[in-house]
């Protein structure tokens, strides 16, 4: 299963290791000197071209060249929606999400720049990026190599950015995507509740783990020892239900 390390990281420094740069915003904020600036020089002169050949839909598009050098880069540009569609707040996290899972390679160090047009959008632009790679896949085509992702958040309106906090709420969305991800066969009752202790334990904090008996002590009968089944006849044409409840 391939890891995916993801941090928020200054743009000097996220840019710098990355062999794949991935820009992704609204077209006029991608246009905007504060982007174009920190867009690599060799291509500097054709930018526009390529944000102008993304039409962007309700979804997002995007295209890349390659730049030359001793090690061959990548710059991917993606184009967000004008329009908020039904699936999509301001910050468009529905189609960074989808443009992500299409454009990021699966080994390496990618650097993605959102470009905000509002530091309020930071939240939701940098948990799409974490939706878009998830720590759970099963995937047989998924390489075993691991792959880091620095995300740079730059916005428009030039308003701080608690990347501390994101950092954390990025986290818990990748955990709680690994707890819906996970077949049952693997995030069992003893797995899930390895996990809610390892948790815990991370927190500094302490978890109360009802079982077995326990569960009937506490008045919770429903759970442990006693099921409700559906016991159907059909009288005719009519098809009669009733609803029991047997003991175990």
């Amino acid at each position: 299963m391939m890891q995916t390390d993801i941090q928020i990281i200054e743009l000097s420094a996220g840019v710098k290791s990355a062999s794949t740069r991935i820009y992704i915003g609204r077209r006029d904020y991608l246009l905007s000197d504060a982007i174009i600036d920190s867009v690599p020089k060799e291509i500097q002169d054709r930018w526009d071209t390529m944000v102008d050949a993304c039409a962007p839909g309700d979804a997002g598009k995007s295209t890349e060249t390659w730049l030359g050098g001793d090690t061959p880069r990548k710059v991917i540009v993606g184009v967000l929606p004008e329009e908020c569609s039904r699936h999509n707040s301001p910050a468009r996290p529905h189609a960074i999400s989808g443009l992500l899972k299409r454009v990021v390679p699966p080994v390496g160090e990618t650097a993605v720049i959102l470009a905000l047009e509002e530091a309020a959008h930071a939240v939701a632009a940098a948990n799409a990026v974490a939706r878009a790679l998830p720590v759970f896949n099963r995937k047989t085509s998924q390489s075993e190599e691991s792959r880091r992702v620095n995300i740079v958040l730059i916005a428009d309106d030039e308003k701080d950015i608690d990347a501390d906090r994101i950092e954390i709420l990025i986290e818990a969305t990748r955990f709680s995507a690994r707890l819906v991800d996970m077949p049952a066969s693997e995030l069992h009752t003893e797995a899930f509740t390895d996990l809610a202790r390892e948790a815990a334990a991370n927190l500094g904090t302490d978890i109360s783990v009802l079982e077995g008996e326990s569960l009937a002590h506490a008045g919770l009968g429903g759970i442990w020892g006693r099921r409700e089944c559906c016991v159907w006849w059909r009288d005719g044409d009519v098809k009669l239900w009733r609803v029991c409840e047997c003991g175990v």
